[in-house]
């Protein structure tokens, strides 16, 4: 497993030009090379380490330690306890081989220095390259963990065993990689120990006061000190973890930064409205809007009226009223002589959206429409052309609006409802079709603070957490499944007062691995209890039939709807008072959240049931009692990021994003406000050629490229 002898030849010439050359493009050409420039051709090893994503020494720098090993212990053999990790330089006074396949008996080798004797034994077959070091008389270097038997001391199958005169190849601190079949921790290192020596050397990105402040080597260096400590000092790798730790989410930062700095490229037009038509709808409401839903509506009016074109995030809990927020800043849009365009992910949310909205306008004098996939081709056609001629103020829809087909008139607000279902080339190819056109993205998906910046760093955020007073609280019980007669019986006596129940199951089909309850075993059971009433729900369905079913159990034709999580979001019908929700272990917390603010929408008592299956791990039960014991969508989802870790959060952006190699919110959380602050400093003066190698560093521009923008 040697460098190829080109390529030394290759990195002795970079480093001996590096005064003529761009050092910094020499080091990520570097550490993008090919992992297999170290492994011998046809090594089928190359190919398992690619199946866990390393492919270059890039790849297999950022594959970090998660252990540590000592092996500096070396005792005189009669101080030695069990278990004791020692490293001994010994004699081979004698050898026994078991060379039988039906023999079970141990080899053994027998080994003694001054000190005394221990037994070296081998329940398998030797592998050649060790069994070569076994020769009478020959002295060996053998690294493991003492056991002690009735022969004395012994090793079992010994961790390393080199010649006395290749002590270099065992390391005073042994790093532990995670590892797969075919692809040992020892073979990470070794590897890791022929790409560290060679990286060229790169100027620092960072300002020597914070480098001397925060005690951080370079980057390189901290490389190197969690792939060969010379010591097992916690505090110094900790230090080193950090400082990577730091440039990742800097260079995530960044990246925000700049995508936001493009997305505002250029003065939008000057947006002029009086708010009249806001007054007009708040006047006809017959309630007001909560503190915080008047703040957010202020915010969005000053961002409107800015220069700038607005990037803001509206999160929020579920019934929380964000819809109406939105409608507000559609309002003012089209006071200006603005189009609004309104896109939402499901076909269910969109004419839910269509109706409430219609309900709200109706006296505004507003024209509002809209377009879905399965829409009529000659009502397309129409409304097509009059969205172009501009006679339509606002387009509710879902995907359908990112058609070539679909322009404006002149397009000046984008609303974008669940935004975490779309990406950022999607909200980008919407924004186009207007022009500076302002960007309004809901959540209703609460994020605890440190993901909402790692998430949303390109934008303005507002949050409302209250809810309207007239929304009442959710009682939410945890129940086995084996009490679900029970279940049945209280279902029955709320349907016959009127009031609708949702039953949610995770799958449509059954699986035997996951052992998960499936819809049509389901709406089989219920229609068996409780009667015709009972309507399923599922994505499979064809959006007519989804359509008819919402309308029957609005209207009270079903009471009981079985369903996916198809009504996760969006569904609105104040008569639905219990939510049951099938295997509810099986579901992350912040998505049970979602699913029980589908009840209590109306007046009466609402109740959410968690049913689990009849074995539950303790973790489980932790994150169910969450749910019972907490409403506030923002604590769940701060309970949830420390049960669950950071890693799904992360994935909310939906954008291309791979995940961070050394940053955890949990450990790291603190550094994101200076790391965003400093990020801030740095766009300004961008483009810089050692901060565009920070971001190809962590694949940045990778992520740019993706989503057809710059880095320049």
């Amino acid at each position: 497993m040697e460098l190829k002898e080109n390529y030394i030849e290759l990195i002795l010439i970079t480093h001996k030009n590096q005064k003529n050359s761009k050092v910094e493009q020499a080091f990520i050409t570097y550490l993008n090379r090919n992992l297999n420039e170290l492994m011998k051709v046809g090594d089928g090893r190359v190919k398992l380490f690619a199946k866990i994503g390393i492919r270059t020494f890039k790849d297999l720098l950022f594959h970090l330690p998660y252990d540590y090993v000592n092996r500096s212990y070396s005792p005189l053999i009669h101080e030695m306890q069990k278990d004791d990790l020692v490293t001994l330089e010994l004699t081979v006074t004698e050898v026994s081989f078991n060379n039988s396949i039906r023999s079970k008996a141990p080899s053994k080798i027998f080994c003694e220095n001054e000190s005394g004797f221990v037994t070296l034994i081998y329940f398998n077959k030797i592998p050649p390259y060790i069994k070569q070091n076994f020769l009478i008389n020959s002295k060996i270097i053998v690294s493991g963990k003492i056991d002690i038997q009735s022969e004395g001391f012994v090793i079992i199958h010994p961790d390393i065993v080199v010649k006395s005169n290749e002590r270099y190849k065992i390391p005073v601190i042994e790093p532990i990689y995670l590892k797969v079949e075919g692809l040992t921790s020892k073979l990470i290192w070794s590897l890791a120990q022929k790409i560290l020596p060679l990286i060229p050397t790169i100027n620092e990105w960072l300002p020597q006061e914070l480098i001397a402040k925060k005690g951080w080597k370079s980057f390189v260096e901290s490389l190197k000190i969690l792939h060969k400590p010379s010591n097992l000092n916690i505090n110094n790798l900790k230090i080193a973890r950090d400082r990577l730790a730091f440039d990742e989410v800097l260079a995530h930062q960044i990246c925000l930064k700049l995508l936001r700095k493009k997305l505002q490229q250029g003065a939008k037009n000057t947006v002029q409205f009086s708010g009249q038509l806001v007054n007009d709808l708040l006047k006809n409401l017959g309630f007001q809007l909560t503190k915080e839903q008047q703040m957010a509506v202020k915010a969005i009016e000053q961002d409107q009226l800015s220069d700038k074109k607005m990037l803001r995030l509206l999160m929020g809990d579920v019934g929380c009223g964000k819809t109406l927020v939105a409608l507000c800043a559609a309002l003012n849009a089209i006071e200006s002589k603005k189009q609004v365009a309104f896109m939402v992910p499901t076909e269910i949310l969109a004419n839910q959206h269509y109706k409430n909205i219609t309900r709200y306008v109706e006296k505004l004098g507003i024209n509002l429409c809209l377009l879905l996939g399965n829409t009529k081709a000659e009502e397309r056609r129409q409304i097509l052309e009059k969205l172009q001629n501009g006679e339509i103020d606002t387009i509710i829809g879902t995907h359908a609006l990112f058609q070539d087909k679909v322009t404006f008139a002149n397009l000046g607000l984008v609303i974008i409802d669940e935004q975490h279902r779309f990406g950022v080339k999607q909200r980008m190819s919407l924004l186009q079709k207007g022009e500076n056109a302002d960007l309004l993205m809901l959540s209703a998906t609460p994020i605890p603070r440190t993901i909402s910046m790692l998430s949303y760093g390109d934008m303005d955020v507002s949050i409302i957490k209250n809810k309207p007073v007239s929304n009442k609280a959710i009682v939410t019980t945890i129940l086995s499944k084996s009490k679900i007669a029970a279940l049945l019986d209280r279902i029955k006596a709320i349907i016959q007062k009127g009031e609708r129940v949702y039953w949610v199951c995770p799958l449509i089909e059954e699986s035997e691995k996951l052992q998960l309850s499936y819809v049509e075993n389901s709406f089989a059971v219920l229609i068996q209890s409780l009667g015709d009433n009972v309507a399923m729900l599922h994505g499979k369905m064809k959006p007519e039939e989804r359509e008819k079913v919402m309308q029957e159990f609005k209207e009270g034709k079903k009471t009981v709807i079985v369903a996916t999580t198809v009504i996760e979001v969006g569904i609105d019908v104040p008569e639905a008072t219990i939510m049951v929700i099938e295997n509810a272990e099986r579901f992350g917390l912040s998505q049970l959240h979602q699913l029980r603010g589908r009840v209590g929408r109306g007046s009466a008592a609402s109740y959410c049931v968690l049913l689990h299956g009849h074995k539950v791990s303790l973790v489980s039960k932790k994150r169910l009692n969450i749910l019972k014991n907490f409403s506030d969508g923002f604590r769940i989802a701060e309970k949830d990021l420390e049960i669950r870790g950071s890693g799904d959060y992360l994935g909310f952006r939906q954008s291309g994003e791979s995940g961070f190699k050394f940053f955890d919110p949990l450990k790291n959380g603190q550094m994101v406000d200076f790391a965003d602050n400093y990020a801030s400093s740095i766009v300004t003066k961008y483009p810089n050629p050692i901060i565009k190698i920070l971001l190809q560093l962590f694949d940045k521009d990778m992520y740019f490229a993706q989503h057809d923008v710059t880095l320049t």
